[in-house]
């Protein structure tokens, strides 16, 4: 797991509680997150979180840098997708799935099409459980493991 972070204290916090995890690593962006993606090999990740930066203008750079890059492998998620400039800024992948159930909405972009299926199957799984709280663990993890996610 890589973070990619130009928010000292945000990358602070995040050392604290990842410090015992070995997979984890940080790098410091200098300057904006968009400007470090040229940097970055997309293909090598399987999902790819964009939560960056202070302002929707910053943040909408990062997704146009992700899109412009085309990855094929990883999926690639955005938070607070409800965003006009977010979703006209993912206007670049070849796939895109909004999932609204919550407030903050997430989008779900991605360039491969056998991403397809499993996008709905997760949409159906999140729908089915509607009733249960975002931050309950346990009960979304028996949710997906009693679900068919193909």
């Amino acid at each position: 797991m890589q973070s990619v972070e130009n928010d000292t204290s945000w990358a602070e916090t995040l050392s604290e509680v990842a410090k015992s995890d070995r997979r984890w690593t940080l790098t410091p962006a200098g300057g904006e997150i968009a400007e470090s993606i040229s940097t970055l090999d997309l293909e090598a990740f399987d999902l790819i979180l964009i939560d960056d930066s202070k302002t929707a203008a910053q943040r909408t750079e990062t997704i146009r840098a992700v899109a412009a890059k085309t990855p094929s492998r990883p999926w690639i998620v955005i938070h607070d997708y409800e965003v006009d400039e977010y979703r006209r800024a993912a206007s670049g992948f070849g796939q895109k799935y909004s999932f609204k159930l919550y407030n903050p909405w997430t989008g779900l972009v991605w360039n491969s099409l056998t991403h397809s299926r499993r996008a709905k199957s997760l949409d159906r799984i999140l729908k089915q459980n509607k009733n249960l709280e975002p931050d309950d663990v346990k009960g979304w993890l028996n949710a997906f493991a009693i679900s068919s996610f193909d």
